[in-house]
């Protein structure tokens, strides 16, 4: 009997963390790779939905309307509905701690511009260490302007991230701080919320951090 006891008790977990992969891969990254673990003691808790360690990372995650190229999750003292049991979707009772990351590359971002900013053309997005440069021409009163702009990705509100513009040149010509800051409505577009994150629960953006090619960025459980 002890023998039939820990042969379950390494399987059932593993087969619980087949049927999560497969939900969040068909929910989320249906392009991507998703590898899911599962830490319960005794194995009997997953009837219930309760799991003492969840660990997930998945790449191409399509979420907030932009495609993450990596994500990684670690949650505690997990309790889902019974619906995420059968395959279906999983909901997220209650969780003791999240911690996710997330990364999004150059060729992610540009792509997520063009589709959510029109009055935004031929846009070229470089990310540097703490630093980021958006180059390319901008419709305003029925004409088109070129301009170069740099900023930085920051927490915004609703549990999004945001372009923050910091200088704009125009045509050639550097704008005063004044116009900048009136131009920022321009760009406020660009600005995609990762909060909500299906069965990973809502989620609070914490910080940050723009680097050469990528941005990095980190996400709580919400209090």
């Amino acid at each position: 009997m002890l023998v039939g006891f820990v042969c379950l008790q390494f399987y059932v977990p593993r087969l619980y963390a087949a049927r999560y992969a497969e939900y969040f891969r068909t929910a989320y990254a249906p392009g991507g790779r998703v590898e899911v673990k599962i830490k319960a003691f005794p194995f009997l808790e997953l009837g219930s939905g309760r799991i003492d360690r969840l660990s997930l990372a998945a790449t191409q995650v399509a979420v907030g309307g932009i495609t993450l190229d990596t994500l990684t999750a670690e949650l505690t003292a997990v309790h889902l509905t019974a619906g995420g049991q059968r395959g279906e979707e999983m909901v997220l009772q209650s969780v003791g701690d999240a911690r996710v990351v997330v990364t999004a590359g150059e060729a992610a971002l540009n792509a997520y511009l063009t589709a959510n900013l029109p009055d935004l053309l031929d846009v070229d997005l470089r990310l540097h260490p703490d630093k980021v440069t958006l180059a390319g021409r901008v419709r305003f009163v029925g004409r088109l302007f070129t301009f170069f702009c740099e900023g930085n990705l920051v927490p915004a509100a609703n549990n999004a991230v945001a372009f923050r513009v910091d200088t704009l040149t125009l045509e050639g010509v550097e704008l005063p701080q004044l116009l900048t800051d009136s131009a920022q409505a321009v760009f406020d577009g660009f600005s995609f919320p990762l909060g909500q994150l299906g069965p990973l629960g809502q989620l609070t953006v914490t910080s940050v951090n723009v680097r050469e090619g990528s941005v990095g960025i980190v996400l709580m459980q919400e209090v």
